[in-house]
């Protein structure tokens, strides 16, 4: 994925990397923000997070969940709640988030007909009941 302005954002100096991802995403393009996260400096990757889903992007954060780090508990709940899709996305990366009680999410998604996202990714839930399930 090729976008002229991220890719040579580290030949210019002075740019607001914060204003730039902003602008990128209300313009609907930030998948090309999540995808080159690591191009732009100083952002906090929840509100870039945050953003993206407020603004119907939350795809964006889905597929490159690998290149956040710092996402609060908030976000998994955001994720989550906008369908099952997201859910295994969210299990397999439950390390990029902060806060979160993975029991109680393992016991949720269970309860809410996605035991499988629990199942494939059991060792992520080393404080889970296994006998419970």
């Amino acid at each position: 994925m090729f976008h002229p302005i991220i890719d040579n954002l580290d030949k210019f100096r002075g740019l607001d990397h914060n204003a730039i991802a902003e602008q990128l995403i209300q313009k609907g393009q930030g998948v090309s923000v999540a995808y080159y996260l690591n191009k732009f400096r100083g952002l906090d990757h929840n509100a870039i997070a945050k953003q993206l889903i407020q603004n119907g992007q939350s795809i964006s954060v889905v597929q490159h969940l690998d290149k956040f780090s710092g996402l609060d508990a908030k976000i998994a709940e955001q994720l989550i709640q906008e369908g099952k899709r997201n859910c295994r996305a969210v299990v397999q990366h439950l390390d990029m988030f902060s806060g979160l009680d993975r029991n109680a999410l393992a016991e949720r998604l269970i309860q809410e007909g996605d035991g499988y996202s629990v199942a494939q990714y059991l060792d992520k839930f080393p404080g889970l009941d296994r006998n419970a399930l």
